[in-house]
């Protein structure tokens, strides 16, 4: 009966036999019957769908680039990977966040010997302040600025600086009084939110201060040697094993699904002094095409070219 009723196959009754006999028991239970197969048929429907359309086959379509570059621009240290889309129709309002895994040793030994520590990332292409969209088209080149506020620089690399700042703030010698007023110079020497990052200081960027858009409450600290700095935060990636975490997120146009891919990077995949072989090229017809075989292919910088602009990112 259930059969017949929810795959409306028919009763096929006999002769001129009246369905059920006006009994509206049955009739009643005909129409529960029915609707009970509608609803079955739409949860096999739904279940298909979702199944064919889940977003995280959607999510294996952003690919990230196998490895990320530390190289310097104008004199500065930055870190950049690349980010494309395989699909045609890209992702709707996408957009790229960064964070920073490190394990951090317990001076007490109360508590565990290690504990793990998640610091974002700010970015400057695409611009976090502009919510770090991207467009997914052609490949993006994600930069994270490795400043004094970057958590893949080590706290202590800037204790020096810190040290040279009070000596220049008037810090007391041994024997030596200071006044209210130079006490307080002192103190205020010893960490300036506006040129560092301690905890819980609000993550700023060197370049908001290049740019003009804040302001430095004191004299910037002096730029450290260029292979001290570098061979500084070699040993704290290494020891601290820090792990690099990009967080792609955007709305597939077809299902309208949150889509998340993920990708991270340890400090073997860090090329130091490379740089991004471009990968984009015109066709024939004069459209864009993207060869993926190269979109994850990186050259050691020339002697002499590792401080300048790449060329392929160059407004012209």
């Amino acid at each position: 009966f259930s059969l017949e009723t929810i795959m409306t196959i028919g009763y096929a009754f006999p002769g001129d036999q009246s369905y059920f006999d006006q009994c509206t028991v049955v009739v009643a239970l005909v129409t529960a019957e029915s609707i009970l197969g509608v609803l079955c048929d739409a949860l096999a429907v739904g279940l298909v769908y979702a199944r064919f359309s889940r977003a995280q086959s959607r999510a294996c379509t952003i690919v990230f680039s196998d490895f990320c570059v530390m190289r310097r621009i104008r004199g500065k240290l930055v870190l950049m990977f690349q980010v494309a889309e395989m699909r045609k129709h890209q992702l709707v309002e996408a957009h790229v966040r960064c964070y920073a895994l490190a394990r951090h040793a317990c001076p007490d030994e109360t508590r565990p010997l290690f504990y793990f520590s998640t610091n974002t990332m700010r970015l400057v292409q695409p611009d976090d302040e502009l919510g770090g969209m991207l467009f997914m088209s052609l490949p993006s080149l994600i930069v994270h600025p490795v400043d004094a506020f970057s958590p893949l620089r080590p706290r202590g690399s800037g204790a020096f600086e810190h040290a040279q700042s009070a000596e220049a703030g008037g810090a007391a010698k041994p024997g030596q009084q200071l006044d209210e007023g130079e006490v307080r110079g002192v103190q205020s020497s010893a960490h300036d939110p506006s040129s560092a990052y301690e905890f819980p200081d609000v993550l700023q960027r060197d370049c908001d201060l290049a740019n003009g858009n804040r302001e430095r409450k004191s004299a910037p600290p002096p730029r450290p040697d260029p292979q001290e700095e570098e061979d500084a935060i070699r040993d704290y990636l290494e020891a601290h094993k820090v792990e690099i975490v990009a967080v792609v997120e955007g709305i597939d146009a077809v299902t309208s699904d949150t889509i998340q891919a993920r990708h991270s990077y340890c400090p073997r995949d860090i090329l130091w002094h490379h740089d991004f072989v471009p990968c984009t090229f015109e066709g024939a017809s004069g459209e864009a095409v993207l060869d993926f075989s190269q979109f994850h292919r990186t050259v050691p910088l020339e002697c002499g070219a590792e401080d300048q602009v790449p060329l392929y990112v160059i407004n012209t």
